[in-house]
Order: C-alpha cells, then sequence, then structure tokens
C-alpha cells in the first residue's frame, strides 16, 4: 500500500506541477498568436482528447510522467499558407523568448500562490530557541548558549527552525564567518561563527547538527502516558498514569533521564518507585532488549510517555493576514529560488556532492508524506519542488527552456538565428546530460533505500 500511495502521490504532484509549467507556455503562445495544436497531460497513446473553438486539441496520454504542448512549427511538419502568420519560427525573437520563459514563470507563480495559501490558512510553528549547545562545535567556540532565540543568520530574519535550516543552508561550503544575532532575557547578542568542514553530503546529516544546536524541547516527566501489550512493562503491572521517581535507588527527573537508565540495563532485573493515585508504591522488572542497526544492544520496556505541550513562548503563530502572507510568499520563493540555484552551482562546482540529486523515488516518498501531514505540508513540498523546477528548467542545457534561450541570446548577438544542425547536435548532447543525470538521481535514491 505504501508503494501504491508513493506512486499515486507522485503522479498527483508532477501533474501539477506540469500543467501549470506547461499552462505558462500555451497561455503566452496564445497572446503571442502562436496556434497551439495540443495540449498533453502525461506522453505516449492518447486516452482521452477534446477540441476547444481554436481547434487546440486537449489530452490525457497514458504515461503520466510529464507532459507538453505541440505548437504549429515549420520545422515540424509542412504548414499552409493561410497558418503561416500562425506559426512559432516566424514570430519575431521577443515573441519566441516570452513563450519559453512562461513555463518557468508559471512554476514561480504556483509556489507563491501554494506559499501564500499555506499562510492564509494559517499554523504555527517552532521558534527557534537553542537546546542544549554540542561541546567543541562551532556554535560552543563561538559562546552561543542554551534558552536563546535565533533572530537571524548572516542577516537573514529565522521566525523558525526551517528558516534557520535555510538560512545555513545558504552557508554551506562556505569558509568565511558570519554572523548569528540571538536573543535571551530581552538582550540581543550576535556571534560570529566559523564553519571549516562543511559536509559535501548534507541529505544524511542535519545543518543544525553541523553548527552544534539542539532544538529546544520540553522534557516530559517520568510518567506513563501508554503501556504496550506483551511487554515488561505491561507484565510489572506498570499502568498509564503512574509516576516513576526512582530507578534502582536512583532519582528520576524527567522521562528522558529514565530512557538513558534502561537503555544502559538491558536484560537486567530493576526495581521502580512509582507514585499510582498519590500512593507511592514499588515493582520489579525485567528489562528487554533490542539490537541497533549499529548492532549495540539497548534496553527497553514497552512504555510510552504521556505527551508534552509546548509553551506559548516558543511558539510562533504565523499571520493570516492575506497581505502579509503574500509578503512573506514572494520573499520565501525568492529565498528558496536563490537556494535552489546556489546548491546546483555548488554542486558543480565540487562544493557539495552530487549525492544530494533527488530522483523520482525520493519525490514520490516525499510527497507521499506530505500528502499524510495535511494540506500545509504539502503545499510547502508544492512549491519548493516547483522551485525547482522552474530554476533547473532555465539552466542552459539543450532540450530545456533554458536552452532555447540561450539560442535566443545568441541569435541577438549574432543577428541571425542558430542553424537547425547546431542545434540538433546541442540536442544530443544535452539529452545525454539529462539521462546521466536522471541515472545517477534514481541511484541515489536506491542507495538511500539500501
Amino acid at each position: 500500500m505504501d508503494i501504491l500511495h508513493n506512486i499515486f502521490s507522485f503522479i498527483i504532484t508532477l501533474s501539477i506541477l506540469v500543467t501549470i509549467h506547461e499552462f505558462g507556455h500555451f497561455w503566452m503562445a496564445r497572446k503571442q498568436g502562436v496556434k497551439v495544436l495540443r495540449f498533453s497531460l502525461g506522453f505516449g497513446k492518447i486516452l482521452w482528447h477534446w477540441h476547444d473553438r481554436h481547434q487546440t486539441e486537449y489530452a490525457i496520454s497514458l504515461i503520466p510522467l510529464g507532459g507538453y504542448i505541440k505548437m504549429l512549427d515549420e520545422r515540424e511538419a509542412p504548414v499552409s499558407q493561410d497558418n503561416l502568420p500562425f506559426t512559432f519560427n516566424r514570430k519575431s525573437l521577443w515573441a519566441r523568448t516570452t513563450i519559453v520563459l512562461a513555463g518557468p514563470l508559471a512554476n514561480f507563480i504556483l509556489a507563491i500562490f501554494a506559499l501564500w495559501l499555506m499562510y492564509l490558512l494559517g499554523f504555527t510553528v517552532l521558534s527557534p530557541i537553542t537546546g542544549d549547545i554540542i561541546d567543541h562545535s562551532p556554535a560552543k567556540n563561538a559562546g552561543m548558549q542554551s534558552n536563546e532565540k535565533i533572530l537571524s543568520i548572516h542577516e537573514k530574519k529565522t521566525t523558525s527552525w526551517q528558516d534557520v535550516q535555510i538560512a545555513l543552508a545558504h552557508q554551506v561550503g562556505q569558509t568565511t564567518p558570519f554572523h548569528i544575532v540571538t536573543q535571551a532575557t530581552q538582550t540581543e547578542k550576535q556571534y560570529t561563527v566559523t564553519i571549516q568542514n562543511w559536509p559535501s553530503d548534507i541529505t544524511q546529516i542535519s545543518l543544525l547538527e553541523v553548527l552544534g544546536v539542539n532544538i529546544w524541547a520540553p522534557k516530559p516527566a517520568a510518567v506513563i502516558g501508554r503501556v504496550l501489550t506483551g511487554y515488561p512493562a505491561e507484565k510489572s503491572g506498570l499502568q498509564a498514569g503512574d509516576r516513576i521517581t526512582h530507578f534502582n535507588e536512583v532519582p528520576v527527573n524527567n522521562w528522558i533521564n529514565m530512557a538513558e537508565m534502561i537503555s544502559k540495563h538491558p536484560n537486567k532485573l530493576i526495581k521502580l518507585k512509582i507514585i499510582r493515585n498519590n500512593q507511592p508504591d514499588e515493582l520489579q522488572l525485567i528489562i528487554a532488549e533490542n539490537t541497533l542497526d549499529n548492532q549495540e544492544t539497548v534496553g527497553f520496556i514497552g512504555a510510552e510517555a504521556q505527551p508534552v505541550s509546548w509553551p506559548d513562548t516558543h511558539l510562533t503563530v504565523l499571520s493570516r493576514n492575506p497581505f502579509i502572507a503574500l509578503k512573506k510568499a514572494i520573499t520565501d520563493t525568492w529565498e528558496l529560488t536563490c537556494l535552489t540555484t546556489n546548491t546546483i552551482f555548488k554542486m558543480i562546482g565540487g562544493l557539495l556532492s552530487l549525492d544530494n540529486l533527488s530522483g523520482p523515488i525520493a519525490i514520490a516518498q516525499i510527497a507521499s508524506n506530505s500528502l499524510n501531514n495535511g494540506l500545509k505540508s504539502f503545499l510547502y513540498f508544492l512549491a519548493l519542488l516547483s522551485i525547482s523546477l522552474g530554476v533547473i528548467n532555465l539552466l542552459p542545457i539543450p532540450t530545456l527552456d533554458g536552452g532555447h534561450l540561450l539560442y535566443y541570446a545568441l541569435e541577438l548577438i549574432r543577428g541571425r538565428p542558430i542553424s537547425e544542425k547546431v542545434q540538433i547536435f546541442c540536442l544530443r548532447i544535452g539529452l545525454v546530460c539529462i539521462l546521466c543525470v536522471m541515472i545517477l538521481s534514481i541511484y541515489n535514491d536506491l542507495n538511500r533505500i539500501w
């Protein structure tokens, strides 16, 4: 079922992105007086189609992995004398440029709309308040402390941990110092942080871990929330609501403290002191064991903590005001566009590993997870993927929109179009490049699964 859900999520996401992208080309082509012969969602055999009054065919095709529009063009088929004014190849350089540019632009507009709708719905995010600072880390060396709210990183405002991650991602590969501004007890502090050894593969490691900062989280009390059937906690008589006060006569401060002690005592008989219905009690149990992927053996008892709530001081409610939401959506789209562009150039320059490339399998998994997490999560993922599609399509690679824009730039400089022979040769090179990138991205996806 997970595989089917992933496939379904991938098709839904890709269909939205491709439809919007191709609609950008379609809409601008109509505006520039070019006749559109077909607007297809998917490739291959046509499963369903209809024609509008302009004789444009709208089709849904068999393979739902993209889409295309087909414009009237003398280079593809003979055109009657009456239809020559409506061909793409006979339009001005400006008209052809706007038609090609409209596809990626539509993706950026989709991203703004998705983020605007997400903020308009309103939601609460965790304020970027630091937890424990990791010893010997860049943050520790700079003097950062716990319980400080991160206000900005290198002049980029941070209202959530997501903003912090994006701001840090901009710094990946840089060895020059950058500034982090925090606030603690109404007093602002500024730290100068230097990270010399950025990891080349940021998909497997948290940027917060590289910085040396943990996210502040409330420590749940050592109170049983749920007892799992068939495990030591149930067999010993532990019940939901029991508060554990001592572990082998050692005082228990919170659930994390207790979990650490349990983890260190697999297959050991231990004694717990508890408070049940305001009455003290004692019981014994033998801790079960579990072997982790690294072959380490840890103990567990089969119990979960009572849920804890986050204090209001550690939460930020993002405004539902439509104008503020639109401003935030535009700002975020620009930030994510810059981040995506920088990431691509860093991979080309070797500052980031090509292992960071993700393919259709990873996209399907993330799409599925975002759908499961609700509309707001899916809208953010849709915006992020739409921005990536827009940026990638603008790269000056033949077969992509950016490749056509490169031809038009050369045409403007030379005063005449690039010959078809040269375009066909470059097209083959572009196809090989794209095929290599696709194979590598799929390999990365499979490697992550394995």
